[in-house]
């Protein structure tokens, strides 16, 4: 199962993920605004260990494709340094298959909610259509077949 993870990453402020145990994030893209000018790199701390994912620079490189997964439970932080530019960082949290379904649930239940008697499904009342009325409801002309005239010899 998978869910869409997008942030915008500001200048001079950090962003914190912390993907919960059994869920990963992977980042697919990071990408400038059009109208971007400048140049700025996007890093991320993990583990008290800071990394260059990338060098974006306006009207020349506005993306890069990223393939990286970290794994839930850890605590990541994005920042950018360099022009004041903000980038789109995109991609999707991947539950991992060594979940259970009451972990991803959290106690949600899968089943329907009692109800206190059982009603026969309900169909709705077959349309009649009364006579001189159309299917629409609107009513029928009669169409009065006209007599030819006869014009008589004089």
């Amino acid at each position: 199962m998978n869910g869409f993870f997008g942030i915008a990453v500001e200048p001079e402020k950090k962003y914190k993920q912390t993907p919960p145990g059994g869920v990963h994030l992977h980042l697919s893209q990071a990408a400038l605004p059009l109208s971007a000018k400048g140049r700025v790199t996007l890093n991320v701390t993990i583990d008290g260990s800071t990394f260059c994912l990338c060098t974006l620079v306006g009207g020349a490189v506005q993306q890069w494709n990223l393939d990286l997964n970290f794994s839930g439970s850890r605590e990541i932080v994005f920042a950018t340094e360099g022009d004041p530019i903000i980038v789109h960082l995109t991609g999707y949290y991947e539950i991992s298959d060594e979940m259970t379904g009451e972990q991803i649930d959290e106690g949600d239940s899968d089943e329907a909610p009692e109800r206190e008697e059982e009603a026969a499904p309900h169909e709705p009342p077959k349309k009649e259509e009364p006579a001189g009325m159309d299917a629409e409801g609107s009513e029928k002309k009669k169409k009065k077949k006209k007599k030819p005239k006869v014009q008589g010899s004089a």
